[in-house]
């Protein structure tokens, strides 16, 4: 049953709809404007990991 497993376009599509409905939201808008993101205190050039992740 491939319609149940989870791949990498089902992910992406996911992921897309997730991001959209996101920056829907009017607190996300103070926060700027996506370029960097911070989790643990490490900050990270969301485009470079974007990149990063199409070679992979």
């Amino acid at each position: 049953m491939q319609h149940n497993c989870l791949r990498a376009n089902t992910i992406l599509n996911a992921n897309a709809k997730l991001v959209e409905a996101h920056s829907k939201l009017p607190i996300v808008h103070k926060w700027g404007g996506g370029q960097v993101a911070s989790a643990d205190g490490l900050l990270d050039r969301l485009d470079e990991a974007i990149e990063v992740m199409r070679r992979w």
